[in-house]
């Protein structure tokens, strides 16, 4: 079985808050499945949310997994190595070179100004 992922918050797919209690988890869990079992919710998305609110349940009432799970999202965090980020780093590295000691107030140039004439 897969692992919910780790850019959604489990708390939030349940509608409850964080430090929610195992009662008001499970109470908002079966009030989802009321709601949103693809047994009863026949929208084309539905399948795949239960299965989303599914992880997040087993998350929230298995303490391990959740300890697990929440240090493997702080660790993508601090590690953020997805392709935009490491585009906007390279990109960033490449202009701090190009334009090194230039300021608004020398331009390119280095002149400061409006050339006299």
């Amino acid at each position: 079985r897969r692992a919910l992922d780790l850019d959604k918050d489990p708390w939030q797919l349940l509608g409850v808050e964080r430090g929610a209690t195992q009662v008001q988890i499970k109470r908002a869990y079966r009030k989802l499945a009321l709601k949103d079992h693809p047994d009863i919710n026949k929208a084309p998305k539905a399948k795949e949310r239960w299965k989303d609110i599914s992880l997040a349940y087993d998350l929230l009432v298995d303490p391990e997994k959740l300890q697990s799970w929440e240090r493997a999202r702080q660790e993508a965090a601090t590690r953020d190595d997805s392709p935009g980020h490491m585009f906007n780093n390279t990109l960033g590295a490449m202009f701090d070179t190009l334009f090194e000691g230039v300021t608004l107030e020398s331009g390119i140039g280095g002149g400061g100004g409006p050339p006299e004439g």
